[in-house]
């Protein structure tokens, strides 16, 4: 059975908790619920009735075509003649595909070509005479196997004449009818020319382009051929040509805000590419991510120029120096997605918020279409703290210190008192507060029962500084090494190994430039020694590491970076007190668990996140992860 269009797809996810029951609606693209009372197939599947490209039957293809998944008829006529027929089928990607034929010479009718000879059928209720197989299939021979005679007033393809044919048709019941066809202007710059080298030319004229116009049925000016390539036919109609200036019809395209310089305009100006979506797809969270963590944005483009396009440069930059480019080449019509990764770091959190766009160009041929642009906070790892219901802490940004506790919290929403004013947030969301920092929240925990946890993770950032063009060295300081960055994107001078020539970078406005240069006696030496001009050897920089930093030498000790005149380095081994262990430079207890209310061989992970042991039968239960009997609520006894 067939049906002209498919229902969405659904799927249903129950989830039980002991606090409730709740019921939600999901996208599933590979179940169908009304797969309970009838077999479907699913998106991606095709299948073909008449068994793929069959000119002689009707079929009838199911399956997804251009994004919409339903039934599609083989059928006659739109767009041209009478003698087209419109083949769907099954293609190579499991896709429904469609086919002009545009020889059917005998003409089509009920989506097959006709075969050259017809049966006549004069047993029909009416009296008259029809052909193929039945009286209910009643479809008229349309023409002989021979041409038709055609006359054509201005002898052929002259453009720049306005001609007027005739086509003279005898159909095998003896019947002769005539088809007419005039050239004509489509548009500002496209003529209709009707010739007789095509049957059916009078109702499918070939259309070709003006360079100077179309006026009254010819091409104005002087004619010439056409490189290949698109132009504007008019004010909002691009078309693609062939090299005699003849129009592709199927590459003929309607340019909704209007066509200029031979390309479709976008409503933000030429669009070459389309941006369809920037999805951060590696962010936990919409719009947040902590320091030294990765973010990967996926971005998705469509080539609406009908023309290739090779080595066009695509570009995520959010102008803060957190920049990447990458050359990629689209066929026509093609959408392409394509990955761009970065990692973050401490710069990252002074330079919020960042702004990411994405752009292109190549030799002037700039466009595409943002429609958005994407924000992201970068938090201090460091400031990384769960709070809970009645606490107060104290977080340390930068040289700012904060005194924080929680002013109202629900299942989604937050609000903190952050040193005394109130600065209000959700689940996966920034804010800034007062002095013009961030605020972060990762996750909310709220069980909502008496003595149920109720607890908030979150991060800051301090107030974030537009990021400038700044060079150690001070310019062309070829004496000193220098490092010369904007925002999160440094550049380090350097020897050419092998040579004297000195790579120095410097700032030019907010863009990083460069220059090589060979080192002589007046920029300090003629040697290239350490990333400057000089003539002798530097004395061994001392170890540098960042004071208060703990490293663990093993699981069971750690060292400490300290201070020692201009140099610092790590220290004296300490060991971690007993019970503990040193992970990532900090001793945490053994019995130390990530997940709060998380169980295990008869312990639970509690609020402080250290495993303590459930409790049994007959003992008071704050929580019900705390007992064994895990299902019954706050505050009561166990029954035996």
């Amino acid at each position: 059975m067939f049906y002209e269009k498919r229902f969405s797809n659904w799927g249903f996810v129950f989830c039980f908790s002991y606090v409730s029951l709740s019921l939600s609606l999901v996208s599933a693209a590979w179940w169908n619920p009304f797969d309970w009372f009838e077999p479907q197939l699913s998106p991606g599947d095709c299948v073909d009735s008449d068994g793929g490209k069959n000119y002689d039957e009707v079929g009838i293809a199911t399956g997804d075509f251009n994004g919409e998944y339903g039934d599609y008829y083989d059928s006659c006529g739109y767009p041209g003649p009478r003698y087209i027929l419109k083949e769907y089928y099954c293609g190579i990607d499991g896709n429904v595909e469609i086919e002009y034929k545009y020889d059917c010479l005998n003409g089509c009718s009920a989506g097959k070509c006709l075969p050259s000879e017809c049966e006549i059928d004069s047993d029909c209720d009416d009296g008259k005479e029809y052909s193929i197989d039945t009286c209910d299939n009643k479809h008229q021979c349309k023409y002989d196997p021979y041409p038709p005679i055609c006359t054509d007033s201005d002898g052929g393809t002259a453009l720049g004449v306005k001609g007027f044919i005739q086509e003279t048709y005898t159909t095998v019941l003896g019947v002769d009818y005539q088809r007419n066809g005039t050239d004509s202007c489509s548009e500002t710059k496209i003529l209709e020319e009707h010739d007789c080298d095509d049957p059916g030319s009078a109702h499918n004229p070939k259309q070709y382009y003006c360079k100077n116009g179309c006026l009254e049925g010819a091409c104005q000016g002087t004619f010439s051929n056409c490189n290949p390539g698109q132009k504007c036919a008019s004010t909002n109609k691009l078309v693609f040509l062939s090299g005699n200036c003849e129009i592709d019809y199927q590459e003929t395209r309607n340019c909704r805000y209007g066509c200029s310089n031979d390309k479709c305009k976008s409503a933000w100006g030429i669009e070459v590419l389309r941006f369809i979506m920037l999805d951060p797809a590696e962010i936990p969270y919409n719009h947040i991510i902590l320091d030294n963590s990765s973010v990967m944005f996926n971005v998705t483009l469509k080539n609406n120029a009908n023309r290739r396009l090779t080595n066009i440069p695509i570009t995520v930059d959010d102008n803060k120096g957190w920049k990447q480019t990458k050359d990629i080449d689209f066929e026509i019509g093609e959408e392409k997605s394509i990955i761009f990764e970065f990692t973050t770091s401490e710069n990252q959190i002074l330079n919020n918020p960042h702004i990411f766009n994405v752009s292109s160009g190549n030799e002037g041929d700039t466009s595409i279409s943002v429609n958005y642009d994407y924000y992201l906070i970068v938090l201090d790892n460091n400031t990384l703290l769960d709070l809970s219901q009645g606490e107060e802490k104290q977080v340390i940004v930068g040289e700012e210190e904060y005194n924080v506790s929680i002013a109202y919290m629900d299942p989604s929403r937050l609000k903190l008192y952050i040193n005394e004013e109130v600065v209000s947030s959700s689940r996966g969301s920034y804010n800034r507060f007062p002095n013009g920092g961030y605020l972060g929240v990762f996750d909310i925990i709220f069980l909502d029962y008496p003595g149920g946890l109720r607890q908030a993770t979150f991060a800051l950032a301090p107030p974030g500084i537009n990021a400038t063009c700044e060079d150690t060295d001070d310019g062309k300081n070829y004496s000193v090494p220098g490092q010369t960055c904007f925002g999160v994107q440094c550049e380090q001078d350097y020897c050419i190994e092998g040579w004297r020539d000195l790579v120095e970078y410097y700032c030019e406005g907010d863009e990083i430039k460069s220059e090589i240069i060979e080192c002589t006696p007046e920029l300090g030496g003629e040697d290239c020694i350490d990333a400057m001009c000089t003539n002798v050897a530097p004395v061994p920089p001392c170890d540098v590491c960042k004071i208060g930093t703990k490293i663990c030498v093993d699981e069971n000790s750690y060292e400490e970076c300290i201070s020692q005149g201009e140099c610092s380095h790590y220290g004296e081994t300490q060991m971690c007190d007993e019970g503990s262990l040193c992970e990532d430079g900090e001793c945490i207890p053994e019995n130390a668990c990530t997940q709060v209310g998380k169980r295990k061989s008869g312990e639970y992970c509690s609020s402080e996140r250290i495993w303590v042991e459930q409790k049994t039968i007959d003992e008071i239960c704050q929580r019900d992860f705390e007992c064994q009997d895990f299902g019954m609520f706050s505050e009561h006894y166990l029954l035996s």
